[in-house]
């Protein structure tokens, strides 16, 4: 083994403790009941897909964009005052593996946000992955047929706020349509995309007759 890749959120920093609150502060102020079971069911989500899940919840008449801007702020808040405080033991256990391992970090937050939060909790230096991005598959592309899936001679282009797509567009990345975009060129401008679903082999073998699946 040569290099050990974390997550960011709930692993090295206690973000979700502080995204909790935040939550709960901003109900309050909307005038709705926060749970646990709305807040883990929103965990981990893309904005979308949170956009989606607070509508089905609180109604189409709910200002959801409003409530998750409302979080930010606040999140923001905490952050500025307070910081983020570090998951149990997260600096001790990177002191120990930094000189035996290349250490990298996956994040779907935004990577401006991640090297501001690591850089104030002086954890920044132990990760090498300023130029990668580590993903499922592909990352989500448009294309100029509304009903793709699976299909070929299709033309993709880039999405900027691809890390907002919605669930439908991560699905087919992971599959032809994602294999397509990366032998279109398709990608996120100086960075080198690291893929780990097995369709990359599927890709490798069906786009370049090379490897096996």
């Amino acid at each position: 083994m040569k290099g050990i890749i974390f997550d960011m959120d709930g692993v090295i920093l206690d973000s979700e403790s502080v995204s909790d609150i935040t939550w709960e502060k901003a109900a309050e102020e909307f005038g709705v009941k926060m749970t646990d079971d709305i807040l883990n069911s929103c965990r981990g989500s893309n904005k979308n897909d949170i956009l989606e899940k607070l509508a089905q919840i609180y109604g189409t008449n709910f200002d959801a964009e409003g409530f998750l801007d409302r979080t930010g702020e606040l999140f923001t808040e905490i952050e500025n005052t307070k910081g983020i405080p570090l998951m149990p033991y997260a600096k001790e256990i990177l002191e120990y593996l930094k000189p035996k391992y290349k250490l990298a970090l996956a994040s779907s937050t935004k990577s401006e946000t991640v090297k501001r939060q690591l850089k104030t909790a002086g954890l920044l230096d132990y990760f090498e992955t300023d130029k990668y991005i580590f993903t499922h598959a592909w990352i989500p592309c448009n294309s100029d047929d509304p009903n793709e899936y699976h299909t070929k001679n299709v033309h993709y282009t880039y999405i900027p706020e691809w890390r907002n797509s919605d669930k439908s567009k991560w699905k087919r990345a992971r599959w032809v349509n994602g294999m397509e975009c990366w032998n279109q060129g398709v990608t996120e401008p100086n960075k080198t995309i690291v893929v780990g679903h097995w369709h990359a082999s599927w890709g490798h073998h069906h786009l370049h007759n090379a490897g096996m699946e």
